[in-house]
Parts: structure tokens; C-alpha cells; sequence
């Protein structure tokens, strides 16, 4: 009995390494319950006024407690340099860096959820099935015309890269650093993230919005008349690369 219960175990064992081996290589993104990502984009306001563009950079760490529900955190920074003619005395023109909101940096903390990671012959299967949708809406009912087809074709299949999907919600308290003053600042921050996987790492692009509850007069639109008030609604556009583990 003990040398039959000892070759079951043999046996079992047998089964489950090359199963285990196997599924180390078809590493699945959805049982993942952390990342680190890095980003890299813009940040501007949102108001009448003609608002500057700042390069944003960022750095966040994910960990997962409730299936796709994640507590996430980091750190970001915003900046600007922005050249301001001069003439000289000898009356040539020349340039000089000088900013009125020179940057903000930030510790952004918040929540996000996850959708499932779609395989890629769903993905397929997918831009196939609305290609033929709009072929025939183009095709049997005269809607549109033909560069207007194979715009939607290529559309759907790009579209189709984009597997993943994250939305993102939290708040970001930081300071605010220009020639104005250097005060604190918190942001309400509002995201989503289109993954492109590949493998651990996939590839993201993320448009946020970012509201001001605290205002600060850095955040005062240059040109703007005397007395407005600070930009309070922010954009924010990033790309960047995401490691899974």
C-alpha cells in the first residue's frame, strides 16, 4: 500500500511540474497583483486663456488586494523652461529662460480597477466582426463612402492592440514651485489607461483629468487680465511602459 501511495505521488508530481513550467511561460497578466510603470507626456490647463504646455514625468507602484481593485502610488513632476525675447542695449535680440509657474511636484495616491486582459484572437475576432459590420452599413445601406470604410477598417484593428484596460481615481498633494511663490497644492485626479500586452511588460497610453482644490496664484494663465483666478481643471497626456509582477 505505502509503494503504491508513494508511485501515486510520483506520478502526480511528474504531472504538475511540466504544468508549472508551462505556465511560467504563458504568463498571464490577469493573476499579476503589482507593476511599476514610467510615464512620460504633457501637462496643461484647461481655461479661455491661452494656457503653457509642461512636460510631465511619473512614476508609480501598483498593488492588487481585490481581484481587479488596486491601491496604487507614486511620484510626479511637472516643468516648463519658456524663452522671453530681450533686446539688448546694442539692439540685437537675444533670450533668457524665465517662467511664472515653473513646475509642481507631486505624490499621486489613489485607487484603480482593471478590466480583464482579451486574447488576442479575441482581438482579433473582434475587429473583424465590426470591419464587416461597417462594410456592410457602407456597402448595403449607402452610408458613408469608401475612404470612409477603410478608415473605420483600420480603426477597428488598431484599436484591437489595445487589449487592457485601467481606470484610475485619486488625489495628488504636492508643491507648487515658480517665480510667483512656492506654496502647497491637491489635485483630484481622474484617468484611464489603454495597455497594449506584451508579455509581463505592455506598453500605455494615459489622458487624465486633474482639478485644483487648492488654489494657487501659479496657476494663473500668464496673459490672462488682473484678477482672474487661478485654472482650477487640468489634461495631462502620458505614454509610457509597465512591468508586471
Amino acid at each position: 500500500m505505502i509503494t503504491l501511495f508513494a508511485a501515486a505521488l510520483v506520478a502526480l508530481a511528474a504531472g504538475l511540474v511540466p504544468a508549472g513550467a508551462q505556465e511560467c511561460v504563458r504568463f498571464n497578466p490577469d493573476f499579476s497583483v503589482r507593476d511599476i510603470r514610467a510615464e512620460y507626456g504633457i501637462w496643461t490647463g484647461l481655461s479661455r486663456y491661452t494656457e503653457p504646455t509642461y512636460r510631465m514625468a511619473q512614476a508609480t507602484y501598483t498593488r492588487r488586494f481585490w481581484g481587479p481593485f488596486a491601491v496604487r502610488a507614486g511620484g510626479l513632476a511637472c516643468w516648463r523652461r519658456t524663452v522671453v525675447s530681450h533686446e539688448t542695449a546694442d539692439g540685437i535680440q537675444g533670450g533668457s529662460y524665465s517662467s511664472g509657474f515653473d513646475g509642481f511636484i507631486g505624490l499621486p495616491i489613489g485607487l484603480s480597477i482593471r478590466t480583464r486582459t482579451a486574447s488576442t484572437g479575441e482581438a482579433l475576432t473582434s475587429a473583424v466582426v465590426y470591419s464587416t459590420m461597417d462594410a456592410i452599413d457602407y456597402s448595403v445601406f449607402g452610408r458613408g463612402n469608401y475612404d470612409g470604410l477603410g478608415g473605420a477598417i483600420i480603426w477597428n484593428f488598431l484599436r484591437a492592440l489595445f487589449r487592457r484596460s485601467e481606470f484610475t481615481l485619486g488625489v495628488t498633494p504636492g508643491l507648487y514651485a515658480g517665480n510667483r511663490q512656492i506654496g502647497f497644492g491637491l489635485t483630484g485626479d481622474l484617468g484611464a489607461v489603454l495597455a497594449i500586452p506584451i508579455w509581463r511588460f505592455s506598453l500605455n497610453i494615459t489622458p487624465a483629468l486633474h482639478y485644483a482644490f487648492v488654489p494657487n496664484k501659479n496657476l494663473v494663465p500668464e496673459n490672462a487680465p488682473e484678477g482672474t483666478q487661478p485654472t482650477r481643471l487640468f489634461l495631462s497626456a502620458t505614454v509610457g511602459l509597465e512591468y508586471l509582477f
